[in-house]
Formats: structure tokens, sequence, C-alpha cells
């Protein structure tokens, strides 16, 4: 198994693999997009996209959506793939074919869209034989999800490329430390990330100097988590998750299934610490700590070439 981002052997391929890990925030949201801090962890859930060449100058995508095919100088998909399309029309490939699987539950805000687009641009740079490092795919990546929907902090990207649980401040990723015990419940309902963002940059226009400081509260226990990371403190860092999840009901966008959970999660005594997860207003609450038979299995490897 080649675990390098580079094919530089693989001048003419005839099938090329590449798998992507989900992932999830731990700290940090919403201040990442003011130029804060992250703390983010991959999880050993994958999605795959396998290319193969075929003689027709046709580009076939086959996924849990269908088959479609279209012609390689005009290429148009699904709408929930646009960042396969996205991806697609950034290199422009030759006739070929693209089958991708996933066993990444889409609604549990485990960061499939970066996944999808991580393994997309990871798996057509070197099917075009370009040489990237991790550092010229985090950047393309980033660039490739702010231009299908607008915002982004790449912060879900930085842990896919780079596996493990990593702290990431909009630029790099530094890792942290390769695993955590982690337990994740999903509330049931999700609201896309665009909308999440715009409804916090609403509610920031009304209170600007209120939500400079929560930001900047953020940031604080997120460099507080880091350094509890790098401790090995679980106590001190399951603190930080509680002070963190109050910081993201106080920004709006809490609501009364997350706020639940996270009570019930820390009345066990096994979890140190529980908060809601990424943008908020649904998805996941994450907790520290272990359930029985319950764990976030967390990915000690980034996307995979083969």
């Amino acid at each position: 198994m080649n675990t390098s981002l580079s094919k530089e052997n693989l001048r003419v391929p005839q099938s090329l693999l590449c798998k992507a890990p989900a992932s999830m925030m731990l700290f940090g949201e919403h201040s990442i997009l003011r130029k804060g801090k992250a703390v983010v962890v991959a999880v050993d859930r994958w999605l795959s996209v396998e290319i193969r060449s075929q003689e027709e100058k046709l580009i076939e995508v086959i996924s849990s959506f269908g088959r479609k095919r279209c012609p390689c100088n005009k290429i148009s998909l699904n709408p929930s793939l646009r960042f396969v399309e996205a991806a697609l029309k950034r290199f422009q490939p030759d006739g070929c074919s693209i089958t991708i699987s996933s066993d990444i539950d889409p609604t549990m805000g485990l960061g499939s869209s970066a996944s999808v687009s991580v393994a997309m641009m990871a798996a057509l740079s070197a099917w075009t034989g370009q040489s990237w490092s991790k550092e010229k795919l985090l950047e393309e990546t980033i660039s490739l999800i702010r231009s299908v929907q607008g915002c982004g902090s790449g912060a879900d990207a930085a842990s896919i490329i780079y596996g493990g649980v990593i702290s990431f401040d909009g630029k790099g990723a530094s890792p942290l430390v390769s695993s955590l015990p982690l337990v994740a419940k999903y509330c049931g309902y999700k609201t896309p990330t665009p909308q999440v963002v715009a409804h916090v940059a609403t509610k920031e226009k009304q209170f600007p100097n209120l939500f400079s400081t929560l930001f900047s509260s953020i940031d604080t226990v997120t460099n507080e988590a880091i350094s509890a990371i790098e401790k090995e403190d679980l106590p001190l860092l399951g603190e930080c998750m509680n002070r963190a999840d109050g910081l993201m009901h106080a920004l709006g966008v809490g609501t009364l299934e997350l706020s639940d959970i996270c009570w019930r999660l820390r009345k066990e005594p096994t979890i140190f610490g529980a908060k809601i997860s990424g943008s908020g207003l649904g998805d996941c609450a994450i907790a520290l700590g272990s359930l029985q038979k319950e764990c976030l299995p967390v990915s000690s490897q980034g996307v995979i070439l083969q």
C-alpha cells in the first residue's frame, strides 16, 4: 500500500484508488473563521474514490446517487455531487470512470463533503500526473470547498489529510496525538453549515462587541484544550469541552436536543466532558471518555492513495 500523495511512477494509470477518512471538530467552531484555531479529529469511517481509464471521451460517475455520463468538455452532475463536479472541472481529465463509495453517514456531521473533496482532489491530481504535497492538497481542497459553498475554514479537510488529532490555524496543521477516547451522539437532524454561519453572522451584526468577546473566548478555550491534550490531562480537556459548549450556546447555535444529549453524557461517570461538535443547530454532540460498547473510532491515518 502506498500512503504517499505522490504517484510519480504512475504515468498512464489504468486504475487508482483514494481513501479519505471522516472528521469531526472538537474545538474552535466559528472562531476558526475569524483567525482563531481549531482542534479537529479524523474518524475511522471512510470514503473511497476509484478512477478507471476508459477509451470513450466521457466522464462516468457512479455513486449512491446513481450513474451519470457526460462529455469531458461538458461536465454536469447531480447537485448532490457538486464537490465532485467542481473537482472534475478543475482537472478536466480524459475519459474515465469514477466510482464513489462511502460508509460515512452524510447526515451526522462527519465532514462527508470535505472527505469527498479531499479524495477527489488527491485522486485526480495523481491521475493527471501531478505530485502534490499534503500542504498543496490542503490549499487546493480549501479553495475548491469555498468555491462551491462560499465559506469553509478548511479544518475538516486538514484533519482528513493529516489524520489523528490536529490543531489548525486556517493555514497549516500541527499534529497533537494519534487518538483520544471519544463518543459521538447524533441529535437526529442537521442544518447546512453555510446556513449556520449566516445565522451567526446576522447575530454578530446585532451584537458586535459581545460576539467579538465570544469568538475570543472560544479561541482561548481552544488554546487551553491544545495545552491539555499535549499534557494528556483528560479531566482538564473535559472541562474545556464543557466551557466550549456554553460558548456555542451563547452564539445561538445550541438546541434543546443537543443540550439534552450533552447533559446526559456528562452524568456518565466515565465521561469527562461534552459539547456540540461542528457549526451547531443540529448534527452531533461529542464527549470525551467512553461508554459501554460505544466509541468514536479515531483514524491515525489521513488520506491514502493506492
